[in-house]
């Protein structure tokens, strides 16, 4: 049996559960912009989907694809209207 007493309260302060309500909102879209980031940096590879969910699902498990491909439909967006009226 594991004995909690040797867990520093560093790592105690690190491990949290989020399980609903603004704080879980907030981990996911913590999750999504570290997918995001994590994406762009490898773009040029060909990234499948389902590794951005994994990525994503590390980070905050349980997160709804749906919710992952909307959180990236959002950036797509931003980034396309930055990137045209910087033409």
């Amino acid at each position: 049996m594991l004995d909690v007493r040797c867990e520093g309260r560093a790592a105690a302060r690190a491990t949290v559960r989020v399980e609903s309500g603004v704080g879980r909102e907030k981990a996911i879209e913590t999750a999504i912009q570290h997918a995001w980031v994590w994406f762009r940096r490898d773009m040029d590879s060909d990234v499948p989907f389902s590794a951005v969910v994994a990525f994503v699902r590390a980070r905050c498990p349980g997160v709804n694809p749906e919710c992952i491909r909307a959180g990236f439909d959002r950036r797509f967006a931003r980034r396309s209207t930055s990137t045209s009226s910087a033409v």
